[in-house]
């Protein structure tokens, strides 16, 4: 998916989105992540309006766009704004976190049955009507459970209910997980169950000590959001995840971001207690976006980013996680772009992606396909084929946009790249006394619907067959074949 979320509430009009339509397509885009609040579809309580969801199917399929919708239910941003009224108003049997002090907080708890059961069902009748309404053509290919769920402004609920469940035992179900999968756990959940010397029995606090706070709301939320995703899958078993709000740094507390949301450590967590989310997705609006990409894909959970920063560097960004086999990449707040799209990065970048879509389609998930992504004078090392590629990131005009790319192994001895701001020499990986050279470089060219070889390229522009150059500041595709000699 080379896809855009669109800003929160633009989807809650079809007037303003008649206004949307023509600029989503301009930008290149294959599919939209638009938003399906509780509050509209169920505006009084067991009485369903799915006018809206409707008309944004039908405006979708007609632009050539599928859709993934993200359901604003119990939480959005770690809140529940975007429930029905009735919901928000009936405070006892909808009951709020709490935080140390007391106070009740903008979130319902996780640990309101009546919440989640009342969210269920709304979800499941959502379910219902998309697989009645579109279940045959599929413009809809996913759905998001909530939104960026947790709590802000402490560790953990404080409400009654959570701190009775907080003092009971860690549920067998649970240790179950971490015992089965224990060979695989990631690095920091094994460090933190080590501390209590692998124990199995005994309160949150006693076997995960310090982190009990953010594993406990992870177990808890994760386990709402698991119950409103069975209730939908059961009418509609469309592809689902959660999404989550990331830390801004390592040292970060819970709290100062959404604690029980699906950030990586919590990746056991929530694939213990969620087993009917098919994924955990980072927001990512951090700097070390490669870092955060490979913290995601551990313990086989597959990379799909449902946001990123809506900038240039996107247009960098996009072409590491398409190349680690990201199933959707998808900056936020599509529809603030500018009004001529042909003149925006991330708008030439959708456009060569798309052109390379059969690449993209036969390489991914096989091994023989890389995103490059690294600032003026970083190096980066690839063993594909019989050969090391050597790719030193140069030539980028603009400080803040890294040099980016995408790497294919056609074969053994020939590769496809595509990107700019780098160059790429090669060795041989049979044989260390072996010189390699590159024995044809072609500058491709998309016309008439395929790539076409159009400069044959050496001497100056390979450095006489020893370098292949991206570090023009247009985006290229070349390829080049390789041979090797004593």
């Amino acid at each position: 998916m080379l896809a855009g979320e669109l800003n929160n509430s633009s989807s809650s009009s079809l007037d303003y989105m008649e206004t949307v339509w023509s600029r989503l397509t301009a930008f290149n885009l294959n599919t939209v992540l638009a938003s399906v609040t509780w509050e509209m579809i169920e505006p009084e309580e067991g009485k369903f309006d799915f006018s809206n969801v409707d008309g944004l199917i039908t405006k979708a399929r007609a632009n050539n766009l599928k859709l993934v919708f993200l359901w604003f239910g119990t939480w959005k941003n770690a809140c529940s704004s975007y429930a029905p009224g009735w919901v928000k108003q009936d405070t006892k049997r909808f009951f709020r976190c709490e935080s140390a002090d007391g106070i009740k907080l903008n979130n319902i708890s996780s640990l309101s049955a009546e919440a989640c059961k009342a969210d269920a069902k709304a979800f499941a009748a959502l379910m219902k009507h998309i697989k009645e309404f579109d279940g045959k053509i599929n413009t809809v290919l996913a759905i998001q459970v909530e939104n960026e769920p947790g709590i802000r402004g402490d560790s953990r609920d404080r409400c009654p209910a959570a701190n009775e469940a907080f003092n009971q035992n860690v549920p067998a179900e649970l240790i179950d997980f971490l015992k089965k999968n224990k060979d695989i756990l990631i690095h920091e959940m094994l460090a933190v169950w080590n501390n209590s010397n692998f124990r199995s029995e005994g309160t949150w606090k006693e076997i995960f000590g310090a982190e009990a706070n953010q594993i406990f709301m992870s177990w808890n939320t994760a386990g709402f959001i698991d119950k409103v995703a069975a209730a939908g899958k059961a009418e509609y078993p469309l592809p689902m995840y959660a999404n989550a709000w990331l830390p801004d740094n390592d040292q970060a507390r819970p709290g100062e971001f959404p604690s029980g949301g699906p950030v990586a450590k919590m990746i056991p967590l929530w694939q213990a207690a969620a087993s009917h989310i098919d994924l955990l997705a980072p927001d990512i609006y951090r700097h070390d976006f490669a870092n955060v990409c490979d913290m995601f894909q551990r313990m086989g959970n597959p990379l799909f980013i449902p946001e990123a920063s809506p900038n240039p560097v996107s247009s960098a960004n996009v072409f590491y996680a398409i190349g680690q086999s990201a199933i959707c990449f998808s900056p936020f707040g599509i529809d603030n772009l500018k009004w001529f799209p042909q003149d925006d990065p991330l708008c030439k970048t959708y456009q060569l992606l798309s052109r390379l879509m059969p690449y993209l389609l036969k390489y991914q998930g096989t091994g023989k396909m890389f995103g490059l992504l690294g600032k003026n004078g970083e190096r980066k090392e690839i063993e594909m084929g019989n050969y090391k590629l050597i790719i030193n990131f140069e030539g980028s005009t603009n400080p803040e946009l890294p040099g980016f790319g995408i790497v294919f192994g056609l074969s053994d001895d020939e590769y496809l790249f595509a990107g700019k701001g780098f160059n790429v020499s090669f060795t041989s990986t049979k044989t260390s006394s072996a010189r390699t050279e590159i024995l044809t470089a072609y500058e491709l060219v998309f016309t008439d619907g395929a790539w076409k070889e159009q400069r044959r390229l050496n001497g100056d522009e390979t450095d006489h067959s020893e370098l292949l150059k991206l570090t023009d500041d247009q985006l290229t595709v070349k390829t080049a074949k390789l041979f090797t000699y004593n």
